[in-house]
């Protein structure tokens, strides 16, 4: 059986790979120090990502609000959970607050 943490860098890593496969550069982070997981600059918005492979959906609230606590100044905070039952990366879910997901609709191309 994986470790919580094991599970966790394993998730992180699969989004940090669907991200550098759409050619935007990633920064990691280590799971377990302060601040988020990983940073994707998709030439535009610029997220800063919390990644979370949990059985349960109930911390959802909190997971939020720590990817809003720990994003840094002019960076969009989003959640990407993982989708029980689903292994690929693109079939997790990307949860934000609808505020910061107008301004990520601001950053891009086409946007307001």
């Amino acid at each position: 059986m994986m470790s919580t943490i094991a599970k966790g860098s394993a998730w992180r890593l699969l989004v940090q790979r669907w991200a550098e496969s759409h050619g935007w550069p990633v920064t990691v982070r280590g799971i377990g120090f302060a601040g988020d997981d990983i940073r994707i600059d998709a030439g535009g918005p610029m997220l800063s990502v919390e990644c979370k492979n949990v059985v349960s959906m109930k911390g959802l609230s909190g997971w939020v609000d720590q990817a809003a606590a720990n994003c840094p100044a002019g960076w969009i905070p989003v959640v990407v959970a993982k989708r029980r039952g689903r292994a690929a990366a693109e079939d997790g879910y990307a949860i934000m607050r609808l505020g910061d997901f107008g301004r990520l609709c601001e950053t891009t191309p086409g946007g307001r």
